[in-house]
């Protein structure tokens, strides 16, 4: 829903109504149970970094979005269009993403405006994620120096209960 939100404020359009975003949320939950039966073991979401595409390229038309879906589809296809665009450094990938994921972190900043900033829980609640995100990187590589024990033996000791 925050995704659909986020879209319209991109492209100055009116926050979309209760129907339109049980629509959207009809038609995510049928792609992805329709990926399920074709043997897909991931689902169809709304992306935050499309939504921060429309607000860089500033084109959001129907058509537009049509047209990419249907290069998508042609593209899955197709194995060789498929291995040239997998074969894209991915210090490219993680261009775009910076670029996409840092507008969509500016936009969740200017929600600040809309909310009661006096409140100390919502002082707490951002402050508290602030830190978390700062320090929770540095503390994972020193709460354990050897990785996870991984396999199936694992899995049944920390799962079980005998």
């Amino acid at each position: 829903m925050a995704v659909y939100c986020l879209s319209s404020q991109f492209l100055d359009a009116p926050r979309p109504p209760a129907h339109a975003c049980n629509r959207g949320l009809l038609s995510e939950g049928l792609g992805t149970l329709t990926c399920a039966l074709l043997g897909s073991p991931l689902g169809v979401a709304s992306s935050a970094a499309n939504a921060c595409i429309l607000e860089l390229s500033q084109c959001g038309s129907r058509r537009t979005v049509q047209l990419a879906a249907i290069l998508g589809l042609v593209l899955g296809l197709s194995p060789k269009l498929t291995a040239i665009i997998s074969s894209a450094p991915l210090v490219i990938y993680g261009a775009i993403l910076c670029v996409t994921y840092t507008v969509a972190t500016a936009t969740g900043v200017t929600y600040f405006q809309h909310g009661h900033m006096d409140s100390g829980r919502n002082i707490f609640n951002i402050g508290f994620t602030m830190f978390m995100a700062l320090v929770l990187p540095r503390w994972f590589p020193s709460c354990s120096p050897t990785p996870c024990p991984q396999g199936s033996r694992a899995l049944m000791c920390s799962c079980c209960l005998c």
